[in-house]
């Protein structure tokens, strides 16, 4: 059997899902950027086993005055699909059959997302055009199961599936961006659990 992943620490996250981050953040019991670094921290640490991001959007995330402090998620650290557009960054759609294009604006999605003052920390993996259940190719490999490195997470939310994973302390709050209804998105964490 292979590894199951934790990258559950005590830090500024805690144990804390989305909404009580959120709520941490808006009664300063913590700030963004501790908020952040922790996340980026997670991160860094379960990505190395499980493949999970395809692009890192750190440094842009560092960028606090750019997040809309208005929003209900402000400071929230979140990934976003790689089949969104992001202002900079490429769409790669999980495929290396062409070169992706920098997007020159975000996708509606994205700025919706965005708008509820969330901070992208960059976009997750996902299989090939999306289309396929498991995620892996020749080009970034395989996103691994947090529960069983031996496995993919399988499915269209395969990277996003790995990072919210719940019960696995994970690297983020269970926050992902998705164009699908997040009930699905969570319907896929929990078949990981």
């Amino acid at each position: 059997m292979g590894k199951v992943i934790s990258a559950f620490t005590n830090d500024a996250l805690g144990n804390m899902d989305a909404v009580a981050t959120a709520e941490a953040i808006a009664k300063k019991e913590v700030t963004v950027q501790e908020v952040t670094e922790a996340a980026i921290a997670r991160a860094e640490k379960a990505n190395s086993d499980l493949n999970a991001i395809a692009i890192k959007t750190y440094d842009d995330a560092r960028k606090y005055d750019t997040l809309v402090e208005s929003g209900a998620l402000y400071g929230m650290p979140a990934f976003i699909k790689d089949n969104e557009n992001i202002k900079g960054y490429p769409t790669q759609l999980g495929t290396g059959s062409f070169k992706a294009k920098i997007a020159k604006t975000n996708s509606r999605f994205v700025n919706q997302f965005l708008s509820t003052g969330t901070n992208n920390l960059g976009k997750s993996t996902l299989p090939e055009f999306g289309l396929i259940c498991s995620t892996e190719n020749e080009r970034w490999g395989i996103t691994r199961n947090p529960w069983n490195t031996d496995y993919t997470t399988g499915g269209s939310s395969s990277g996003s599936a790995a990072l919210v994973a719940k019960r696995c302390k994970c690297p983020l709050p269970p926050l992902m961006m998705e164009p699908v209804p997040s009930v699905f998105l969570q319907l896929v964490a929990d078949w990981l659990d």
